[in-house]
This record gives structure tokens, sequence and C-alpha cells, in this order.
């Protein structure tokens, strides 16, 4: 989903550059209900984590959603597990982008 960079948690995430918890995401003030309206999901707990770059610079978000067992929120060590995926997923981002200039 692409979101303009300064809305939502995800771009809350974004500005700070860090990972964003977030307990109750209807009781946060940055969170978009229309899409749990729209759909009837109900999203409770919520990680974002940054996408960075070689240069430490934020080129996206990863956001979960409703930690199992449902009820739970995530916590410390969810935040290590996602910041560890985000930088796999960042080198693997970088290395498509790069072959991508390559066979243009």
């Amino acid at each position: 989903v692409r979101l303009p960079a300064d809305e939502g948690i995800a771009g809350a995430c974004l500005a700070k550059g860090s990972c964003v918890l977030v307990a109750d995401a209807w009781e946060d003030s940055r969170f978009d209900k229309s899409a749990d309206k729209a759909s009837g999901y109900r999203t409770t707990s919520i990680v974002a984590a940054p996408i960075k770059n070689a240069h430490g610079v934020s080129v996206g978000v990863v956001e979960l959603i409703n930690r199992t067992p449902l009820g739970t929120v995530y916590t410390a060590d969810d935040v290590e597990i996602v910041e560890a995926l985000t930088a796999v997923g960042a080198v693997s981002l970088e290395n498509m982008s790069k072959e991508w200039v390559m066979f243009s």
C-alpha cells in the first residue's frame, strides 16, 4: 500500500527513522481507521520499522499488524526481529535496483 510519507503510523516511523510500537491502533491519533471501516477488519497492535538503504536513509516502511495470539502487543524482541528482516530486505531492494538500472 502506498501512502503519503507524512501520514499514519508508517509516516511517523519514516519521519522518526526508527521503529514505532502501537499497542492499540484505534487509540492512536496517527492511525487511519478508514481501511478497517471499509473492510470490517479490526487492527489492534502495530509495529512499524523503517527500511534503510546502505547510507542509513529510510526508503520505506514495513508494518506488521495484529500480533498473535490476538490481544497481545508487539515487544522489544519483536522489534529486533523486524529490524533484522528489514535490513535484509533493504539489501535485496538495493541490489534489485542496481540490476534494474543495469538492464534498463
